[in-house]
């Protein structure tokens, strides 16, 4: 399969090593694409293992550049097609989930409660977008509770970082031995 990994910037941070954690597992049986903006070492490592593909246009604050990066993210969803778009962070799940199929893309939520109290200009577009995804994957309990306090439960899975899954069992319980 042809994935996507498309998130703001490349600079270390805990989204980053999630997104560089998936690319480096996927990529022993999937073609993997990083799309991703700045000049960060978060993707060093994986050279030669994963596409990389920076987005020029791209930075965290909202800006008029914007335009230019939803075309370029829609002129690599016709060039490449992937079979599944992994968006990370508020801004790439708002772009990605109104260029990509929606039945094509996962939006991991990495601190929705960020969202929540300090963008709140994010979470009116989160409830517009919430069916725009075909799983939304919160990465704690507490997350998935704030989703639903705002109505984001559709499609909602959770998934802790940094936790082999077999130590998780089918009904999303943690061996307690890990903890």
């Amino acid at each position: 399969m042809r994935i996507f990994e498309v998130i703001t910037v490349s600079e270390y941070g805990g989204a980053q090593t999630v997104v560089a954690n998936i690319a480096e597992e996927m990529c022993r049986q999937h073609e993997i694409y990083i799309l991703s903006g700045g000049n960060g070492e978060a993707w060093q490592h994986l050279k030669g293992k994963v596409h990389l593909i920076k987005l020029d246009e791209h930075r965290k604050q909202i800006s008029l550049k914007d335009i230019f990066l939803a075309c370029k993210l829609l002129y690599f969803r016709i060039k490449y097609r992937p079979d599944i778009i992994h968006l990370h962070s508020s801004k790439m799940g708002v772009l990605g989930r109104l260029i990509f199929n929606p039945q094509k893309v996962v939006l991991t939520l990495h601190g929705f409660d960020s969202v929540r109290k300090a963008y709140r200009k994010f979470l009116i577009v989160e409830k517009k977008l919430k069916n725009r995804a075909a799983k939304i994957i919160a990465v704690s309990q507490y997350d998935v509770e704030c989703m639903k306090e705002e109505g984001i439960e559709k499609n909602v899975t959770l998934i802790y970082n940094g936790v082999t899954d077999h130590y998780i069992s089918a009904d999303n319980k943690v061996d307690s031995s890990v903890l």
